[in-house]
């Protein structure tokens, strides 16, 4: 198979549009809030410090806080919160309502790690029908469908390590390249995948005949 961005067909677009309409109302869970809350701090502060006396928040010596969750998610919803607050201003509807489109990005990297699964499969020799099958069947078959209805690190960290894996397969520089920024991207988004920068490159740099 030929280097190349992976296959986006519709039923990988239909995948991200599933995906959208299963969006949670609100987001409910502890770990989330405090992320969205560095993504708001970010968005309208520009800085990574959060209120303190939240309880889910840590205090450094000079009494700064900090969320101890993974900044990833949080710099990635930055644009959805700045969309959706400019979109309730116009519709005057309460400024927070407006944070909830953050949650699209759960919703949205899953449905990027189910095109990058697709290209994977074309890799290993599967048809593009079997490719198409595996991307929904990673999406709907396991409990990535539950992840991206939460603002949890999973979905991002699962795009991240999909296209380590899938640009680190390549052999052009530039494919390669995505591949390590995969692997950087994928620590930040969980500290946990620090595993896949080894398990990722060391395959890659075995000679290919």
């Amino acid at each position: 198979m030929p280097d190349g961005p992976p296959p986006t067909s519709c039923r990988v677009r239909g995948t991200l549009l599933i995906l959208l309409a299963l969006m949670a109302p609100a987001n409910y869970t502890t770990d989330g809030e405090s992320m969205l809350e560095v993504a708001r701090s970010l968005a309208f502060h520009g800085k990574f410090s959060v209120p303190c006396g939240d309880g889910i928040s840590l205090a450094n010596a000079n009494g700064t806080c900090f969320s101890s969750w993974y900044p990833l998610l949080s710099i990635a919803m930055v644009p959805f919160v700045l969309l959706g607050h400019a979109v309730v201003a116009v519709g005057g509807i309460p400024s927070r309502a407006g944070e909830e489109a953050a949650l699209a990005v759960p919703a949205i990297a899953t449905a990027g790690a189910a095109a990058f699964t697709a290209a994977l499969a074309l890799e290993l020799g599967a048809d593009r029908r079997r490719a198409v099958f595996a991307a929904v069947a990673a999406v709907f078959g396991t409990e990535a469908l539950t992840y991206s209805r939460t603002l949890f690190a999973e979905p991002l960290g699962a795009l991240c390590v999909a296209a380590a894996a899938w640009g680190l397969l390549g052999t052009t520089r530039g494919r390669r390249a995505v591949g390590m920024a995969a692997v950087i991207l994928a620590i930040l988004s969980k500290p946990q995948l620090v595993l896949v920068g080894p398990g990722s490159v060391l395959p890659a740099l075995i000679p290919r005949h």
